[in-house]
């Protein structure tokens, strides 16, 4: 009989979940998925996943499997071993931070037998215009007292996702 050969193998999958759209704006959640699937003819040991992450426009939340530090960026889970056929799911959860067009988060997956394998999922996160439209009567640049706001004004921002310096349906 003839034995087959030890084909160790490992997948990694990165989905954004929330928001659906891909877009964000500074202060909403954003909820990740990432599944590690053994899909090799033997069993894994020694592995592990990170997740790196834009810190300049994301903050950690919560994952639904706590990594092993909180401190860190890349988060790292520290898995062990995984079964032939075995997989492990999991949500990573954060809050959007500051403005990235995109933002780009990166899942790693390894083990002491594989190299290692990543996918990479990005969001773009906009600014947020807040307060009031003023006239500035006198355009000094301050807000006098015959100077108020203008009320029942809608503001709206756009960001160019593709760079082209002209703005369409898609850039909003």
């Amino acid at each position: 009989a003839t034995i087959p050969a030890a084909v160790p193998a490992l997948t990694v999958s990165k989905t954004l979940i929330s928001p659906a759209t891909g877009v964000a704006t500074v202060g909403d959640p954003l909820t990740y998925q990432i599944v590690a699937n053994n899909t090799g003819n033997v069993g894994l040991t020694g592995v592990f996943i990170e997740d790196a992450y834009p810190n300049t426009c994301m903050t950690f939340s919560s994952a639904t499997l706590a990594p092993d530090s909180l401190v860190a960026n890349p988060l790292h889970w520290t898995i062990g071993a995984l079964a032939t056929g075995g997989s492990v799911s999991f949500n990573v959860s954060f809050v959007a931070s500051g403005a990235c067009a995109p933002a780009n988060n990166v899942a790693t997956a390894d083990s002491n037998v594989t190299t290692p394998v990543t996918d990479t999922e990005p969001v773009t996160i906009g600014g947020k215009i807040t307060g009031q439209v003023r006239n500035d009567l006198d355009r000094d640049g301050n807000l006098g007292d015959a100077e108020s706001g203008i009320p029942a004004v809608t503001v709206k921002w756009y960001l160019d996702n593709d760079h082209d310096h002209s703005l369409s349906v898609a850039d909003t």
